[in-house]
């Protein structure tokens, strides 16, 4: 109980059959003792008015004090339900009158939530047992009204108790004669923060009372914030004339049906609000019912390892906003940039050329626009379909046009450096099928044995052998290329693909920024920084990068792509889904699928997370990522019944996590995927060992780390879960998304998991 532990000079050793073993702790005037029933054999809990409360209040307190015991004891004995706290006895002694009442092993809802708001499965269910405690309350004419967080506890199992019915009023009915309140005179009854209109306004009060009370617990739930702040006559005020905000805008992943619930409870007017407890029952049984299915009690989700396209983590949203309720600056920022596109002439300032043009100087015809065009011309061409690889087609029309070179001129070195480059976007874009970096090692290799002097064709080279794991001799190309021309931008652009590759992320980035002050609209820069800053979680910076994209490129699905990532991980979910939406009316790809399954996935949407993710997996650009099975597989796993397809989905991406380590086998990310996929799949005795071997070997990012944390988690290895866990905070790592994580949800109940969130946060304030 969230009661301050204090010693007492009047503790009793007995009160009738029942022991006394300890003060758990006491209020304003009441104290509560843990006992022991002999007769029955089972502990209990005891409260009575402090004998000593007559040093800090008068008699007419006192004697309000005493009748209220009296009154708690009547209403509860009178009730018998799951989430009301039942009374087993009355005792009367010299030193005053005793309530036995059962003994509740918990913590209150109010000690819940100074961790912050809670899920939104979570905090319906409670909202839901609530209600229904109240609905048996009110059947039988009792109104509590003091309803508040500290009168709520939730045991270990997560069952609901509503404790202190020492307010409460019976109603008036044909059998009964309407009770006088019991109070001091001048003061108002209840809790202010929690108390409905017509009880702040000292009118008659009903049923709905308790349900704008139950209101404003839901609000706080949901938010972390009480919907009316001040203290006295202020909150009063606000009570009474002042609409609460909306808890959707406030915490974005609050379902706009869910908002509308807790709106209806909070209405001015009682007569606006749900007519009983059991109607708000049916509602958020219904809420329930549509917002997921639940395999099992687990918490609200935010993000597993399910994972976002293009190197960030994983997550979609339940309603897009329309443009116009972005924040004004990403607003205008996007506004700005679609316009100057739209404009004739100035679409060459943001590096994308109309459809059906080519740069200046270029020949075309409506046929074929490389009619005409010399070597030199259409190896430009060629590059200049690649610049745009993202926009579907580019690849096939770059394919055809330095095959093209080939027929006219067999030993065109440019030719085969143009193939590679095109074999290695074909990889390393959206199909990853291995056939594509195999050929572009072939066609590099064509290029360099043609002319060793030719500079593309190193680079060309180069970034085929990052993609096959041969790392040293990447090196030397792009090192050949740099040592005639140190500013050589697409050299200096594998390097740092290279440095990635090998696993210095700082220094790549120090690299891609270098690139930036030489050619400072180079957009796919921009990208992998967001990328690079997102695996960080410089989400912030990571917006910056991504908005810088989407001003360079306001056509490609890539800029959108990641800036709706770094806004889910700044909790702006609503604008994520907006901008998903823009990203799909441009393309359809399958790494928006992936992300939009992510989003919904992150809302307790399993099936239509699920369909979306195998929506992804059907196009044939998607179906050879390891990662778009593992989210399938995180999506089966909480469905009833899922499990075995999980366990194929995963068994498909741990097959082709195996097949691309055989290329790379010091990639981190993939090695801390393929450890966490065995894991769920049930597989720890594999698993575990490649933990412990990365955790040895390996200095993992934010993300890597916290894939470690599941897997252990996963398999039962709760104090090294929680050390990987620390290290992936300490890192970077949001604690939004671990607090939403399903797999760490017992995790979430171990107090060392509590003591390391607040030791964190105390760090980040000093």
């Amino acid at each position: 109980m969230s009661l301050q532990i204090a010693a007492s000079d009047h503790q009793p050793q007995e009160i009738g059959p029942y022991r006394i073993d300890g003060r758990l702790g006491h209020g304003g005037m009441g104290e509560v003792y843990r006992g022991y029933d002999r007769r029955l054999e089972r502990p209990v809990a005891l409260k009575r008015v402090r004998p000593d409360a007559g040093t800090d209040a008068g008699e007419e307190e006192i004697a309000i004090a005493r009748e209220r015991l009296h009154r708690e004891a009547r209403a509860v004995a009178k009730l018998s339900h799951a989430a009301v706290v039942q009374v087993h006895d009355w005792v009367e002694t010299e030193d005053g009158d005793w309530i036995v009442m059962e003994l509740v092993d918990g913590q209150s809802l109010r000690e819940h939530l100074q961790n912050g708001p809670l899920e939104v499965r979570r905090a319906s269910r409670i909202a839901r047992d609530i209600a229904s405690g109240l609905a048996a309350a009110h059947r039988v004419g009792i109104i509590h009204r003091d309803l508040k967080p500290e009168n709520v506890m939730l045991t270990q199992n997560g069952d609901v108790k509503i404790l202190d019915f020492g307010l409460a009023k019976q109603t008036p009915s044909a059998k009964t004669t309407p009770q006088t309140t019991i109070s001091v005179e001048g003061r108002i009854v209840g809790t202010l923060a929690y108390m409905s209109p017509e009880q702040a306004l000292g009118r008659p009060l009903d049923h709905r009372s308790d349900l704008f009370s139950l209101g404003t617990i839901f609000f706080e739930m949901l938010t972390g914030k009480k919907p009316f702040a001040g203290e006295g006559v202020q909150v009063l005020t606000q009570i009474c004339t002042q609409p609460p905000g909306s808890v959707d805008r406030l915490n974005s992943k609050v379902p706009a049906e869910l908002a509308g619930i807790v709106k209806g409870l909070l209405e001015k007017s009682s007569h606006r609000r749900p007519q009983t407890a059991e109607d708000v029952v049916e509602t958020v049984e219904a809420f329930l019912a549509t917002f997921h299915s639940e395999p099992r009690q687990v918490g609200d989700i935010e993000v597993t390892e399910t994972v976002f396209e293009d190197a960030t983590p994983d997550l979609v949203l339940h309603e897009a906003k329309p443009w116009w309720r972005f924040s004004q600056r990403t607003a205008a920022r996007i506004l700005v940039v679609l316009t100057l596109a739209s404009i004739p002439g100035l679409a060459w300032l943001t590096g994308t050329f109309p459809s059906g043009t080519l740069p200046s100087g270029s020949k075309s015809t409506e046929q074929d626009p490389t009619a005409g065009l010399q070597q030199h011309e259409l190896y430009d061409y060629g590059m200049d379909l690649l610049v745009h690889y993202d926009k579907t087609g580019n690849l096939e029309k770059a394919i055809d046009v330095f095959q093209k070179m080939l027929a006219e001129d067999p030993e065109s070195a440019a030719a085969y450096a143009g193939l590679s480059r095109a074999y290695w976007r074909m990889f390393y874009s959206e199909n990853r099928d291995p056939m594509w970096s195999l050929q572009a090692v072939s066609a590099g290799e064509q290029a360099v044995a043609i002319d060793p002097f030719f500079g593309d064709g190193h680079v060309s080279l180069g970034l085929a052998y990052v993609e096959v794991g041969r790392l040293e001799e990447a090196a030397e190309h792009f090192n050949q290329v740099l040592a005639l021309e140190p500013d050589h931008t697409q050299a200096n652009f594998g390097l740092a693909k290279l440095t990635l590759r090998q696993g210095e992320s700082q220094k790549a980035e120090d690299i891609y920024r270098q690139i930036l002050v030489t050619d400072p609209d180079y957009w796919e820069v921009y990208t992998t920084l967001s990328v690079l800053q997102l695996r960080s979680g410089r989400y912030q910076e990571a917006e910056v990068s991504s908005l810088k994209v989407v001003e360079l490129y306001p056509d490609s699905i890539l800029g959108y792509r990641n800036l709706a990532t770094t806004y889910h991980f700044q909790g702006r979910l609503g604008e994520a889904a907006t901008v998903l939406q823009e990203a799909l009316k441009i393309e359809q790809r399958p790494s928006l699928y992936n992300n939009l399954g992510v989003l919904y996935f992150s809302q307790g949407l399993y099936e239509k997370s699920a369909a979306a993710f195998e929506r992804a997996l059907g196009f044939p650009a998607g179906a050879n990522d390891p990662m778009k099975w593992g989210n399938l597989g995180d999506a089966y796993r909480w469905i009833n019944g899922g499990q075995e397809k999980a366990d194929g989905a995963y068994a498909t991406a741990i097959q082709l996590l195996g097949e691309a380590l055989k290329t790379s086998p010091d990639d981190e990310t993939m090695q801390s995927r393929l450890a966490l996929y065995r894991a769920k799949k049930g597989d720890c005795e594999e698993a575990i060992p490649r933990v412990e071997k990365l955790q040895r070997e390996s200095e993992l990012n934010a993300w890597g780390l916290f894939r470690i944390a599941v897997a252990l988690e996963v398999c039962d290895q709760r104090e090294a879960s929680l050390a990987a866990l620390e290290n992936a905070l300490r890192a970077g790592f949001s604690p939004e998304e671990v607090q939403s994580d399903p797999e760490l949800l017992e995790l979430r109940s171990d107090p060392r998991y509590h003591r390391l969130i607040t030791e964190l946060a105390n760090q980040e304030k000093s």
